[in-house]
């Protein structure tokens, strides 16, 4: 997960690496490692002819030119769609001293959207949906251009402080219509379609269910296919997502949401919405019929968060996808 650092309870750990000519990369100073993981390390440090903190991602020397080669696939891709306010843009790209390829991009001080489930537990539902509809428009983008980006999920959704979504790791992206000789092992199970794991062609359908998967963790707390506090297991994910049916996320989620996301998440692509663009739509009808039934969407909540709700669910069926991307008010990890 992108930015985010190890945790040790609630505390984020951060290791002190120096200054930027340490790392290889001038203009920085205050370098701080605050994640890594696979191939890469990730770094906050300030840089300082701009006045802003960023975030650093360094693809380690020692990996396969393959890594390096999907590495510079990423931010290719990045670069086309950084215009977008919900695609996390790059300020700058270069090779270290070392000569290790990085990326500096904004640093989220808020974490990605994984963070927030993880801390939070289910959101309300119009509040799922309100941070979901905006990341559908970043994908509908994405395939517009004729990208599919195959690694959809929590982890790889940055917010904003206003909770406003950010699309980040692009590694395995392709041309949508590409052929692929065989499963992808970057794939992460709770998040992908029963066709990601096996030879085929990457279509707009696949990020479609994880939109869907992406939507029903976030109002169930937890992935799909996965038990409350059960230890996420691969293989078990893989098979439950080929055989079982996914149910309601949460009592509280209206019906309307729940039979889209048993659409998107529908074992066969042909009965999905067929691109992000198809999505949204259809997640914006599914709002509105939800709006009629406020008793059942307010159950079990306060005052407080059903007036929240209510706001949110008016925001989200007006369409105002609150897509600010002044640099300065970038804020996740």
């Amino acid at each position: 997960m992108l930015y985010r650092g190890r945790m040790a309870g609630n505390q984020r750990t951060h290791h002190r690496v120096g200054d930027g000519a340490e790392l290889g990369i001038d203009g920085l100073s205050a370098v701080t490692v605050v994640g890594s993981g696979g191939s890469s390390t990730v770094y906050r440090a300030r840089q300082a002819v701009l006045d802003r903190t960023v975030a650093v991602k360094v693809v380690h020397a020692a990996w396969s030119i393959e890594t390096r080669e999907r590495f510079e696939h990423e931010r290719e891709v990045m670069g086309w769609l950084s215009g977008h306010a919900a695609t996390v843009p790059i300020f700058e790209t270069g090779n270290t001293k070392r000569g290790e390829p990085y990326l500096v991009m904004p640093f989220y001080d808020r974490g990605s959207l994984f963070r927030l489930m993880r801390d939070r537990g289910p959101l309300p539902w119009p509040e799922a949906v309100f941070i979901l509809e905006a990341l559908s428009q970043a994908l509908a983008d994405s395939h517009d251009e004729g990208i599919v980006h195959r690694d959809v999920k929590p982890g790889n959704v940055m917010l904003t402080r206003h909770l406003q979504p950010r699309l980040s790791d692009f590694g395995i992206a392709l041309a949508a219509g590409v052929s692929t000789s065989g499963p992808a092992i970057a794939y992460t199970p709770s998040y992908s379609p029963p066709e990601a794991f096996q030879a085929g062609v990457a279509a707009p359908t696949i990020d479609v269910y994880s939109l869907g998967a992406t939507l029903w963790a976030v109002l169930a707390g937890r992935a799909p296919f996965t038990g409350v506090g059960e230890t996420v297991d691969a293989a078990i994910v893989m098979e439950r997502s080929l055989h079982d049916d996914i149910g309601a996320p949460h009592p509280s989620t209206p019906e309307p949401i729940v039979e889209l996301l048993q659409r998107a998440m529908a074992k066969d692509a042909d009965r999905r919405p067929a691109d992000a663009r198809a999505f949204a739509a259809e997640l914006r009808r599914a709002v509105r019929l939800s709006e009629r039934r406020p008793q059942a969407a307010g159950a079990g909540r306060s005052r407080r968060d059903v007036v929240i709700s209510a706001v949110l669910v008016a925001m989200v069926t007006a369409g105002l996808l609150l897509v600010t991307a002044a640099a300065g008010l970038l804020v996740l990890s």
